[in-house]
């Protein structure tokens, strides 16, 4: 269910991405533009995490003034990540963009570059919130972020202050950042408790409300005490 309505809002926001007719797809220049494609992060902490190559993904190339609504030509990375677009002329700022997918997350990437000379370059795809829906939740206990706590998501409000987790629709666990997400859920209100046991007599806890709509990223703080 999830993969399918990820696909449709991805259906959605190319529907109009469409590769150009006529004279401006002959391109006869004499440069090229070699570049490598990266990943960059995920929700759990993305500045923290070190770029991996993508091998087997679209890379398109336009033109600027157009950002990526057409394109004059795609190709496809290598297995280390690389693509060469050729023939580029001088005389027009190109813009170099790639959308997929990694571990489930809606990924996007661009470049504007006026070529004077041929160019070596990176192009880094990172999680993008137009493309999914979703909640991240960074726990703290005023001060500090708490890892391992329980981020429980109920779609009832009784339910949620039952305390009891077991009856939430999905539970998920802060990493070592304080961070928990989950990508492309229903859309509606959630209700969230949260519990960081101490001991087994000790817990602290927290509580909260948010929206998820259709397309964008919920991004909460909770405190817990």
């Amino acid at each position: 269910m999830k993969a399918i309505k990820f696909l449709v809002l991805l259906a959605l926001l190319c529907a109009g991405c469409k590769k150009y007719k006529g004279l401006r797809d002959d391109v006869k220049g004499g440069l090229y533009l070699r570049g490598r494609l990266f990943y960059k992060g995920d929700y759990a902490k993305a500045d923290t995490l070190s770029p991996l190559p993508l091998g087997g993904k679209t890379v398109k190339i336009g033109y600027s003034g157009d950002h990526g609504n057409n394109y004059i030509n795609s190709t496809t990375t290598d297995a280390d990540g690389y693509f060469t677009f050729t023939n580029l002329g001088t005389d027009s700022t190109y813009f170099v963009f790639a959308q997929d997918t990694e571990d489930s997350i809606g990924l996007y990437g661009k470049l504007i570059w006026k070529l004077k000379a041929s160019l070596n370059t990176t192009l880094v795809m990172m999680p993008s919130d137009s493309l999914q829906n979703g909640i991240v939740y960074h726990v703290t206990d005023g001060t500090d972020a708490v890892s391992n706590c329980q981020v429980c998501l109920f779609r009832s409000q009784s339910l949620s202050s039952t305390g009891n987790c077991d009856l939430a629709t999905y539970t998920l666990t802060t990493n070592a950042n304080g961070i928990a997400y989950l990508m492309n859920i229903p859309t509606g209100n959630y209700y969230t408790l949260l519990q960081f046991k101490i001991d087994s007599t000790k817990s602290l806890k927290g509580s909260d409300n948010f929206n998820v709509g259709l397309a964008g990223i919920a991004k909460r703080t909770g405190v817990v005490k």
